[in-house]
This record gives structure tokens, sequence and C-alpha cells, in this order.
């Protein structure tokens, strides 16, 4: 009688034992990824994850611009909301605004609506506190005439920029 103690050898699971010992001469000619490659690899897909991360997390975070009337420091949305403006509209079918508040206005961007198709185009007049500002353009040809404010602030680097007001501030002319 054989009796071998150990990786389980016994004499009612010899098919066992002859597939381990098949498999363990197929592993050995296997080559393995060394750990080098596979540490460097492992750093690449990090690093490149990390930069999607980044890239996809810049969306999220927004320079602020502000501005200062009557020395008060604001954020450009909060201006947006104290915009006082007023439609005109003038015998011969142009149109214009006024500025009613104490916000000065940098530009506008003119949205047109005809037959379901839109169209924006920028005015680039400033319009400063009670001052009035005609566009020309005839107001007849269009189903509906906004005029979206666009305001100006300084960013923290001391740089200019530009940020047009939300379409819910806009002056709706028609």
């Amino acid at each position: 009688m054989n009796l071998q103690f150990g990786i389980g050898i016994y004499p009612h699971n010899k098919n066992k034992v002859y597939k381990m010992e098949k498999l363990r001469i197929n592993m050995k000619n296997k080559k393995a990824v060394s750990p080098i490659v596979a540490t460097v690899l492992l750093i690449m897909i990090v690093i490149v994850l990390a930069i999607i991360i980044l890239i996809w997390s810049r969306g999220f975070m927004q320079e602020i611009i502000t501005k200062q009337v009557q020395d008060q420091d604001k954020r450009l949305d909060e201006w947006c909301h104290e915009i006082k403006i007023e439609g005109l509209i003038n015998d011969d079918g142009t149109f214009g605004v006024i500025n009613n508040g104490q916000i000065p206005i940098f530009a506008f961007n003119l949205k047109t609506v005809t037959g379901g198709d839109s169209n924006t185009e920028r005015i680039s007049e400033s319009l400063n506190p009670t001052h009035t500002q005609i566009v020309n353009k005839q107001m007849g040809n269009y189903d509906s005439i906004k005029l979206i404010p666009i305001l100006l602030g300084s960013t923290d680097k001391g740089s200019t920029q530009e940020k047009s007001c939300p379409e819910s501030n806009a002056l709706i002319i028609k």
C-alpha cells in the first residue's frame, strides 16, 4: 500500500493529480509581466486618470469676475440681477434701450427669433447709467426680440473680462 501525504495525492483522484502536473508544466512555459513593467503601467494609469479628472473638474471651477459700482464690489452674476433697463420703440420701427439703473452695461447680445429660428448678434456699444442707446434694426420682421446685457468686470489676476447676463435678465422688446 502506497500512501503519500501532502498535496492531495490519493488513489481515488489520480486524474486531478495528472491535471495539476500538466497545468504546472504549462505554467513554466508562460512568461508573466515583470514587476518593473507592472509598476510603470500602474503609474501611467494613475497619471492619465489624474489628468482626466483635472480636465473634467475645471468645468466646475470658474474664475470669479467682479465689478465695482459706487464703492460696492460684487460678482458680475449679482450685478446682472440689479440691472434696470427699459425698452424704447421709435415711430420708424427701430427700437432702443434706456439704462435707468446705476450699472454701466458694456455691450448687448441681440437675440431675435423668426419662425422658430433664433439668431444672436452682438451690439458692441456701451450704455452708461441714465443714457439711451438706439438699435438700428427694424422690429417688424421678428417674432421675438430680446436684449441681453453684457457686463465688464475684473478678475483676481487684474485682467478685464466680459460676461453675458443670463437670458432671464434680458429686456424683451417684442
